[in-house]
């Protein structure tokens, strides 16, 4: 749909710009290149990213922000009790002191030397909410990522035009 909705959309730029426009869409992409491993899915462009973005905010909510909490229980592998290979991802919004997993591992009969210290690494961020576009991305590397782009692909595409100082 590009082609017949553009004329609406860029109308009265310089003719020079148009094929930038239409090279910098989504669906002339990297992810749109045969060969990607990601190849088909134009709407993984930081471009249609941040557009979808726009269009969330403007037409329906804003673009809401949830705690991202990456745990490891750091201790219990001296009693034979191991994790995964990855932290456990937690979403939320967390408070000072809140109670965020609970252990049962038997009774208190158990012999003073199976007593073990036990930490909670944590690393806190924040992420997009579920809903909507970029729904659990991590905020902070998700515009950096859009920002890369325009950096590397957009404004050289456009430096022609810009006023010389």
């Amino acid at each position: 749909g590009y082609r017949t909705r553009a004329p609406q959309k860029i109308g009265g730029v310089p003719p020079a710009s148009e094929a930038i426009f239409e090279k910098l869409q989504p669906f002339a992409g990297a992810n749109s290149e045969p060969g990607n491993p990601n190849w088909g899915d134009p709407e993984g462009e930081p471009l249609a990213l941040l557009r979808d973005l726009s269009i969330w905010d403007k037409h329906r909510a804003l673009n809401l922000t949830t705690h991202v909490m990456e745990a490891e229980l750091i201790g219990l592998e001296k009693l034979g009790i191991y994790g995964g290979p990855v932290p456990s991802i937690l979403t939320g919004y967390f408070k000072r002191g809140a109670v965020i997993a609970r252990l049962n591992l038997g009774n208190d009969s158990r012999p003073p030397e199976a007593y073990v210290d036990v930490y909670l690494r944590t690393a806190f961020d924040i992420a997009f909410e579920d809903t909507g576009p970029a729904g659990g991305e991590n905020l902070i590397q998700t515009l950096n990522h859009i920002r890369q782009e325009v950096r590397e692909r957009v404004l050289p595409a456009f430096a022609r035009f810009f006023p010389k100082r």
